[in-house]
């Protein structure tokens, strides 16, 4: 006699949390205009960007549930940073 086992299905973070899929989206395409600015914009205004989306999303992204969106925060926190230096 064969034993079928069914594979439990874990809901995506989209299911458990229904308002995080907006700020994900809002977020990720916040990153990527930053990405698609030309080379020559101005150091303020890359710092400024920044500082929006730190702001903008500081304690958004829990980093066992939305680990790729925390992890990026904290890389602008540290560009940020290095810019201040600059």
């Amino acid at each position: 006699m064969a034993v079928t086992l069914q594979q439990e299905e874990t809901p995506s973070r989209c299911e458990r949390d229904p308002m995080r899929a907006p700020d994900q989206n809002l977020f990720w395409n916040q990153i990527l205009s930053i990405s698609e600015q030309p080379a020559e914009m101005p150091v303020e205004e890359i710092k400024a960007r920044l500082l929006a989306i730190e702001e903008g999303f500081s304690g958004s992204f829990d980093p066992v549930d939305a680990f790729p969106e925390y992890t990026a925060i904290q890389l602008c926190k540290y560009f940020s940073r290095v810019l201040d230096k600059s």
